[in-house]
Formats: C-alpha cells, structure tokens, sequence
C-alpha cells in the first residue's frame, strides 16, 4: 500500500483513523446480538473478557511503542543524512571559492548544477522510491575538475587537500542518502501490528453491556486510538516517500548560496 505516502498528511490521517474507526463499528454491531444470546447468565463474562484486554494490550501497546520509536529513529536518522549532505556541500563550497580562476568559477558552477539536479530531479524521483543516478556524473567532474588543479603554494596546497577531504566526505553523505532512500519497517512488523490492532479491537467485540452506544463508544476510542498510533507511525515509515517525506529545505539554502556567488562572479 505504498500509495498512501501520495495521500496529503490530512487525508492520510482519515483514510488510517476512518479504516480502524469503520472496522470496529462494523463488527460491534454485527456481534453484539450473538454476544448477548451466549453471555446471558454468565456474571463473570465482562471480568473474563477484561483480563484478556488488558493481558493483550499491554503486550501490543509494548509493540507499538517500539515500532513507533523505531520508526521515528529511522526518520531521525534520514533527518540528519539529508543535513550532513547539505552541509558537506556548503563546506566544499566554501573551500572552492578560494581557489583561482578559472578554477573557482568552474568548480562553484559544477557545484550549483549539482544541487540544481538534486532538487528538481533527484528529490522527486526518491519521493516515487526511485534512486536517480544522475548525480554520480556530477560528482565525477567536480572529482576530475579538482584533480585537474595543480597548487603553486603552500597555502593552496593547503587549501587543495581540504577542498579533496570535503569531497570524499560529501561523497560518503549521498551514498548514504542513496541508501536510506528506501528504507523502512519491515513488511513483518507491519503485519504483526495490523493483527495486533485486529485482535485488540476483536476482543472488546465480546463485551456485553446492556447500553449499546456505551460498548460503541468504547470500542470507537480504542479503534481511534490505535489508528492515530497507526498512522503516526506510517508517516515516519519511509521517510524520502510522497507528500510527507523529508524536505529539500537544506540543499536550497545552499542553492541560494552558491546563485548568489554566481552572480557575484559574473
């Protein structure tokens, strides 16, 4: 069901909350008469119906809140891939632009054409979970461009080997980029917490009380609950795909950076 990171935040909410709230309300009301014909002189029916609740929901509540937090570490982690790339390319920049020309004017252009493509091609494609290798290239020419450069005094010596550590490590930051890009839980987990949220949701099925919009409403509130746990989850999940993946936000500031000095050139 990859096409629901398509959905807008807000409708995805609905479409996860609306799935379980629906579920549940359905099958309340389809049991409820059997439920009532068999718990008929049973005293102890609801006690026994509870302990297996709360028996359960603390085992998957347990469940869920590691998958939360593991979902969450995961987009964290994107989070901060996404910033050291940015990052490493500002401090190359930086490096580049104290080079001579037509060294730097050539290096900061190779540059901007870089985060032109991340931006406008790359960042589209991971957000379809498809992998643009267009920037390899790129990174090609900056490599050769630099390899090209030979230093004429200490300070560019100097100057030359950081501009070539800054490289690598920004190398290393979109390898890393490439790799998160379709990262995510496990199909496994997932199952494990639909039928998880299936069987919890089950369970207050079999409870008897006599005011039937009581039982709905508890039932509503415990499917609700667990659809917004379900769906903040979801978000995480995949942090490079559809409307609610991670923002190019910090390769534009540096976009900015490297037009204006562009400009400044010219």
């Amino acid at each position: 069901m990859i096409w629901i990171y398509d959905l807008p935040q807000w409708l995805l909410c609905i479409f996860v909350v609306g799935l379980y709230t629906v579920t549940s309300l359905i099958g309340s009301a389809l049991l409820r008469p059997w439920v009532r014909r068999n718990a008929s002189g049973q005293p102890d029916h609801n006690d026994m119906i509870g302990n297996f609740l709360s028996a359960g929901g603390v085992l998957y509540g347990l469940l869920l809140g590691l998958v939360a937090v593991g979902a969450w570490q995961n987009h964290s982690d994107a989070e901060a891939i996404v910033t050291r790339e940015a990052t490493r390319i500002a401090a190359l920049y930086r490096d580049v632009v104290s080079y001579p020309e037509p060294h730097r004017r050539e290096l900061v252009s190779l540059l901007d054409d870089y985060v032109r493509f991340l931006i406008e091609e790359a960042w589209p494609a991971q957000q379809n979970g498809e992998v643009n290798l267009g920037g390899a290239a790129r990174i090609s020419a900056i490599f050769q461009r630099l390899g090209e450069f030979e230093p004429v005094t200490p300070g560019q010596a100097a100057l030359h080997q950081e501009a070539l550590r800054e490289l690598n490590a920004f190398y290393e930051a979109r390898r890393e980029r490439l790799d998160a890009v379709n990262s995510g839980l496990p199909e496994s987990i997932w199952y494990v917490v639909v039928a998880g949220s299936a069987l919890m949701i089950g369970i207050t099925w079999l409870f008897s009380i006599p005011h039937r919009s009581m039982q709905l409403s508890l039932t509503l509130f415990l499917a609700v609950s667990m659809g917004l746990m379900v769906f903040l989850t979801v978000t995480m999940d995949h942090p490079f795909r559809g409307r609610t993946s991670i923002s190019p936000a910090p390769y534009e500031l540096v976009r900015d950076q490297l037009l204006g000095s562009l400009n400044a050139l010219e």
